[in-house]
């Protein structure tokens, strides 16, 4: 049933969002004054949004995804000063024209992960923390480097890698305590209206930068040869442009002596699926950032399960969704999930035997 809601929601998408802000507007008139072309625009492009990550959630039946994208939204228009109460509302009238206009036997269950939304919205107080935390290693070094890349200052954020590098800090924990934590806090500092989404693209851009310096340490670095034996085949799925993360994960699983081979961001399904028998791979690890990609992981697990020649390769997945509700992977039909790059390593030597599970 989860599944032809979300079939119904995501065919009507657009004549949903058109009543929905109908709707909205007959119960706040003055948002006729308020909002012109341009903004009536942007309502309903954020109403298609809403209305994408609920038919996510039901697809994969994860009510833990669509409270977090509520939570997640609600917070983002707070930050950006926008009032909380017209997006209450836009809810309620999401949930008032979907009771209408959804087929008998999927309103239940639409109705019921409106509802939660709309409880948690009402009650839900939320403060990131850093992801700077000041019990971590290396906590100094991180808040340095991330001053620097704010400031506009690659060469001097460079520069402050390659000296740690040199004076013993290793490549994992620049990996883990420096690149990882800052990326991550970068986000959560556009996501409070700290930072502007040109800050940090540029940041983005300049640690991938930093971390190509790296490169020549990475590969001429002793390698476990037992590893060498292992294909492991690196992608971001369709329309995902989120990359720094599964770059990161190539990277350690490269030190540890793995052949891998990484394909970069928004990589089309056919392509991975080629890639993985051309190269015999024995694993292929997947990122998704985006709740809305999510169906496009699915969809290649299930046609490497589906395909003899595919039987042996085992699938390892990561990405936020995958950190939101601990058990996506398993829905989805993984062999296995992986938090972080060490967790990474861990699921993969895992997977192939290298470990116990």
């Amino acid at each position: 049933m989860n599944k032809k809601a979300a079939a119904f929601i995501n065919s009507e998408i657009d004549r949903l969002a058109e009543k929905i802000f109908s709707v909205q507007r007959l119960r706040q008139p003055e948002l006729n004054e308020r909002y012109d072309a341009s903004l009536k625009k942007l309502c309903l492009q954020d109403i298609k949004c809403h209305l994408s990550y609920l038919g996510e959630a039901l697809e994969v039946s994860s009510l833990t995804l669509f409270l977090d994208y509520m939570v997640w939204a609600k917070d983002l228009l707070n930050n950006l000063k926008l009032p909380t109460q017209d997006f209450i509302v836009n809810v309620e009238c999401i949930k008032e024209v979907l009771a209408e206009e959804t087929p008998a036997g999927c309103a239940e269950i639409i109705a019921s992960y409106i509802e939660a939304a709309l409880e948690k919205l009402k009650i839900q107080t939320f403060c990131r923390r850093s992801f700077l935390d000041i019990e971590a290693p290396h906590y100094e070094l991180a808040g340095k480097y991330l001053n620097f890349l704010i400031n506009g200052d690659k060469n001097q954020a460079n520069q402050l890698i390659q000296d740690a590098f040199k004076n013993g800090v290793s490549i994992k924990d620049l990996y883990l305590y420096v690149f990882q934590k800052t990326q991550r806090e970068l986000g959560r500092l556009w996501y409070e209206n700290k930072i502007t989404v040109a800050c940090e693209h540029y940041c983005t851009a300049a640690t991938q930068l930093i971390i190509s310096q790296l490169y020549p340490y990475i590969f001429s670095a002793s390698k476990n040869s037992e590893n060498k034996k292992y294909n492991i085949v690196i992608a971001c799925v369709s329309n995902e442009l989120h990359e720094m993360g599964i770059r990161m994960v190539a990277d350690f699983l490269e030190l540890e002596g793995f052949n891998t081979y990484y394909l970069g961001a928004n990589v089309p399904q056919k392509s991975i699926i080629q890639t993985i028998y051309e190269k015999k791979a024995n694993v292929l690890a997947l990122s998704t950032t985006i709740t809305t990609h999510i169906k496009h992981t699915a969809a290649i697990i299930e046609e490497i399960k589906g395909c003899p020649a595919g039987s042996d390769v085992k699938v390892i997945v990561g990405g936020y969704p995958f950190n939101v509700d601990a058990g996506l992977w398993k829905k989805i039909g993984a062999h296995g999930y992986a938090a972080d790059m060490s967790c990474a390593v861990e699921k993969v030597s895992s997977l192939i035997g290298l470990k116990e599970n």
